[in-house]
């Protein structure tokens, strides 16, 4: 079945690109990213350059007032290059992503499309339907997918089959 080809994306496995996109930044741009508040750039920044793996980096980084999950959002944030400002500008839904449906709810899907206040992303056709800021925030989704492929073949999100359990 499709849904046994999934795997959940290991986070170690974007290590390397990780820190490169941290050490890329100065403390302002890091600063720019979401979750970084109270001077935690300059912690992030000398991490980043004292470590060789994510683990590690994560490890220098987190206390008791910085939490691992906090510090792992910032780093994906810095690996997908999103900011405090696309949070600002997104910060409401502005499309729904099907990506696969048990097959007794596929007619739902119609349905779903005529119905709902946000478009319905099923296909490139419906895509290119977007307003420009949706498009923008569609893109920031699958630059996320293309990144998570980084070990391997980057797949487009619009040639992966639509998954029905």
């Amino acid at each position: 079945s499709a849904v046994a080809d999934l795997s959940v994306m290991n986070i170690e496995s974007l290590s390397q690109a990780a820190i490169y996109a941290l050490r890329r930044l100065n403390p302002s741009d890091i600063a720019a990213l979401p979750d970084v508040a109270e001077g935690l750039e300059n912690a992030i920044c000398s991490a980043c350059r004292e470590s060789s793996g994510f683990a590690e980096l994560t490890m220098n980084i987190k206390s008791k007032r910085y939490t691992l999950s906090r510090i792992r959002r910032i780093c994906i944030n810095a690996l997908l290059g999103i900011t405090k400002s696309d949070y600002a500008r997104h910060l409401l839904p502005e499309y729904i992503r099907v990506l696969g449906a048990r097959r007794e709810a596929l007619p739902l899907i119609g349905e779903m499309a005529e119905k709902a206040s946000l478009p319905l992303v099923a296909c490139r056709a419906d895509y290119d339907k977007l307003s420009e800021s949706a498009k923008a925030a569609f893109d920031k989704d699958i630059f996320a997918a293309e990144t998570a492929q980084l070990n391997g073949k980057a797949i487009s999100e619009f040639k992966r089959k639509f998954i029905i359990v």
